[in-house]
């Protein structure tokens, strides 16, 4: 999985905030990837 690559990127993003019930910051959308595997800041 390319984390780099939108498209595979926005279905785990959209999981994630859909179940967290609540708007999440880009800092704790960062820390749901390990540090050498997180997305470059453009893609998120």
């Amino acid at each position: 999985m390319n984390l780099n690559e939108p498209r595979e990127l926005a279905p785990l993003l959209e999981a994630f905030l859909l179940a967290s019930g609540k708007p999440q910051t880009l800092e704790r959308l960062y820390e749901l990837f390990e540090e050498g595997e997180r997305p470059e800041p453009p893609v998120v």
